[in-house]
């Protein structure tokens, strides 16, 4: 959800801003919970 943050000063957008920046160059991002903490996979595509 962007814009949710639950750290007191938290304004929420880092992931909305890694989403943007990653689609942006046409890759894509996948976000998924784990009993150890957040995995975090980027699919970027490589330059010709």
């Amino acid at each position: 959800m962007p814009f949710y943050s639950t750290k007191v000063n938290g304004s929420g957008i880092g992931l909305t801003l890694c989403r943007d920046i990653v689609e942006a160059h046409g890759g894509s991002i996948n976000l998924r919970n784990q009993p150890e903490g957040l995995e975090v996979k980027l699919l970027l595509k490589l330059p010709s």
